[in-house]
């Protein structure tokens, strides 16, 4: 099976975030995407997952907090927030 690609992933999850939190932020990560979340029909896997997660949160994309080994988005920047719009708006 093929890997979605990160760009692809990234965008996926901050236009999630952008619809799921508003302006507060989620308790623990309870609004990431889900555990079969999926980009074009690909299922994101774990190590792919948590490796877009980091990278959102290191350019400034998200917040995040680590449970169990891996990161959870727990809100999203006003940064993240414009690239998810102008992302989805493409």
């Amino acid at each position: 099976m093929t890997a979605a690609p990160d760009a692809d992933v990234l965008t996926s999850l901050l236009r999630h975030l952008d619809e799921h939190l508003g302006d507060s932020h989620a308790e623990g990560g309870a609004d990431v995407p889900p555990p079969d979340w999926t980009v074009d029909g690909v299922q994101i896997d774990p190590e792919q997952r948590a490796r877009v997660v980091t990278e959102a949160a290191e350019a400034g994309y998200i917040e995040i907090t680590h449970q169990d080994r891996f990161p959870l988005p727990t809100a999203i920047t006003p940064e993240g927030r414009q690239l998810a719009r102008r992302e989805g708006a493409g």
